[in-house]
């Protein structure tokens, strides 16, 4: 193999390579993150939210942190519902905003 060829099949398997890596790094799943605040615009932290397929059925529940803020991952393609529902200490309806990325 003369050097033309070398060089041109080293070239060759870099691209291949280079493609499968990126074909791998497609994934299907994303996540969902929001914060669920009060009426009083005041965050609700320790809030449960539920996150529901509508497609599928399928439920993901997590809670907010100290800021109100959630985050949900792993979440297959489909109609999201996100549900805060607060500890009994919280009083009134809230409401949650979120960002699916």
């Amino acid at each position: 193999m003369n050097q033309v060829s070398f060089v041109r099949a080293t070239l060759l398997a870099l691209v291949v390579l280079l493609c499968t890596s990126m074909a791998f790094a497609q994934s299907d799943l994303g996540s969902i993150s929001g914060f669920v605040r009060d009426p009083s615009s005041a965050v609700v932290p320790k809030a449960q939210v539920t996150v529901k397929n509508e497609v599928t059925g399928t439920e993901r529940v997590v809670n907010t942190n100290e800021s109100g803020v959630y985050t949900v991952t792993s979440l297959g393609a489909g109609e999201l519902h996100a549900a805060p529902e607060a500890s009994a200490t919280a009083k009134g309806p809230r409401t949650s905003q979120a960002l699916l990325r």
